[in-house]
């Protein structure tokens, strides 16, 4: 988008563009008020052409693996705005919570555990009206060599955990018409790797949950100003990527640090919009991968990174 501002910028009169505006800088004009008029009918469609403010005091914010990375830094952010925030992980806060942010140890990974503490959050501290489904985990290996336990273990987190807090939480939002429900995924959701077919599947998952809540909060439960937000990182450096890190690094890649991820989606929240944030920002381009020709398709899978950057599996299981 710089790139594209700055060649918008030198084709406007002034900016030694001889004479009057020729095709082309008419044509770039055009399509710039046209994706200008998209970008804004799309946000209001997304937002069931309604508008909602947020009251930070009375508002109760629950974010899942709150105590690491980008979720302990939003449970900070959400705190100093006053609102009662609830952070859901089984690691506790590395360092001490401000007095309005609650830790809440709790084993995503089991159900009855995670509905119990479901149950207890909404009789302590009433209606929840921003959920932010952040906890994750992930397997750097291939289907061959992932025990199922761990292949349960992922879906379990990053897919179904999703579903049954929404509906413990979702009710209430529905019930007042106010609230918002953001999906951590990931890019590999829609681009899938080498590796790591359980956690691109699960973050697939999610994808579809995040897009299923918002039909229907729209047309089922008639809460149009319930808002949805889907966040949809490459590589963000957290836990999650550490064992990959330095092959991640030297193929080339962009890796975000976790405050300015958890900022965006901290400034995309106070707007009171639903919305799709990609990290970075190009990766967008990517949302219309199944669209494109095959061969350009299987092109980009083989080139997304693969695992610690070792020997293929063919080759190790030879070893």
């Amino acid at each position: 988008m710089e790139h594209f501002s700055k060649h918008f910028l030198s084709l406007l009169p002034g900016r030694k563009s001889p004479g009057l505006l020729g095709g082309t800088s008419l044509a770039v004009l055009a399509l710039y008020a046209l994706k200008k008029a998209s970008d804004a009918f799309s946000q209001a469609k997304l937002n069931n052409y309604t508008s909602d403010a947020y009251d930070w005091p009375n508002e109760v914010v629950v974010v899942t693996g709150g105590s690491g990375g980008i979720g302990d830094l939003l449970v900070r952010k959400f705190a100093g705005l006053g609102a009662t925030v609830l952070s859901l992980d089984i690691a506790p806060p590395k360092e001490p919570l401000p007095p309005n942010a609650h830790f809440h140890q709790v084993d995503l990974s089991d159900p009855e555990t995670t509905n119990a503490v479901a149950l207890q959050l909404r009789h302590l501290h009433g209606d929840h009206t921003i959920l932010i489904l952040n906890a994750g985990v992930s397997n750097a290996r291939c289907l061959l060599e992932t025990p199922d336990s761990d292949i349960a273990r992922t879906f379990q987190i990053n897919a179904i955990t999703p579903f049954l807090l929404l509906k413990q939480f979702l009710p209430s939002m529905v019930a007042r018409n106010h609230g918002h429900v953001v999906t951590v995924g990931s890019m590999k959701g829609l681009v899938v790797g080498q590796v790591g077919m359980d956690y691109a599947a699960s973050k697939a998952a999610a994808l579809a949950l995040h897009e299923a809540v918002g039909q229907e909060c729209r047309h089922q439960y008639g809460a149009p100003k319930i808002r949805t937000t889907l966040v949809l990182p490459a590589f963000v450096r957290t836990p999650i990527i550490a064992g990959t890190l330095p092959h991640i690094q030297a193929r080339g890649y962009t890796v975000l640090e976790p405050e300015e991820v958890a900022d965006a989606i901290f400034r995309h929240i106070l707007t009171g919009n639903s919305g799709r944030l990609f990290f970075p920002g190009y990766m967008s381009v990517m949302a219309g991968l199944r669209g494109w020709p095959a061969w350009l398709q299987e092109k980009v899978r083989d080139s997304v990174v693969s695992g610690g950057g070792g020997l293929p599996y063919h080759l190790r299981s030879k070893q």
